[in-house]
């Protein structure tokens, strides 16, 4: 089998599909074949350059022309048997569409997503999630909201708890103390840390409530 692959987040700031395709993509059976899309091939083929891997170039950012009318002009090109990607996919074009939807936090909290974005998202994912043949997610939580949201039965969405990579279990301890030797200068003695990115739906806000009251 032929199986397409949107990677184009690796090409961007570090988040979570970023690590899902870091950790997944190397562990893909060999006996299909994998044509991972990306703004940088050459970035992606430095990172996953098996046999079984092909790599091509998205040639447009802008991310409604590019999924609806260049991804099925690739999928064509690229003889692909299945397209898989995240969120929203080609609503036409594509006969076997796979989505991975991790969250419907947009829909689920509104305030925290840009009106036109949210309406972007609503629009699209839904239909996509419509026309797709499978849809995966990370949890019975995010399966049921899916489900309400978007009006999909239950044997069409596959639950697939995420796993952590292989580096968490055994940290690199010359790493860690690298970066530490750069950063610990400026930090106070006590301090508290809290990952993520700088999002409103992360609520650092909150976070620093609570460290005040804690400091107290």
């Amino acid at each position: 089998m032929r199986i397409g692959i949107d990677i184009h987040t690796i090409d961007g700031p570090y988040q979570g599909t970023v690590s899902l395709w870091n950790n997944l993509i190397c562990e893909l059976p060999s006996d299909n074949e994998y044509v991972l899309y990306s703004f940088n091939p050459q970035n992606s083929k430095a990172l996953f350059s098996a046999n079984h891997f092909s790599h091509y170039r998205i040639p447009i950012k802008q991310p409604i022309t590019r999924i609806q009318c260049v991804f099925p002009l690739m999928v064509f090109r690229d003889k692909c048997d299945v397209l898989h990607m995240n969120y929203y996919g080609p609503l036409k074009g594509v006969s076997s569409l796979v989505l991975s939807i991790p969250d419907v936090i947009y829909l689920d909290f509104p305030e925290f997503t840009p009106r036109f974005r949210r309406l972007q998202f609503s629009f699209l994912a839904k239909s996509s999630a419509k026309a797709a043949k499978e849809i995966i997610t990370i949890s019975n939580y995010s399966k049921e909201r899916i489900k309400n949201h978007f009006e999909i039965n239950d044997e069409k969405i596959h639950v697939v708890p995420v796993s952590i990579g292989s580096s968490w279990l055994y940290p690199n301890e010359n790493g860690i103390e690298n970066n530490w030797s750069e950063i610990r200068t400026r930090l106070p003695k006590r301090y508290l840390l809290t990952v993520g990115r700088l999002d409103p739906r992360k609520n650092i806000p909150l976070v620093a409530r609570v460290t005040k009251k804690l400091k107290k």
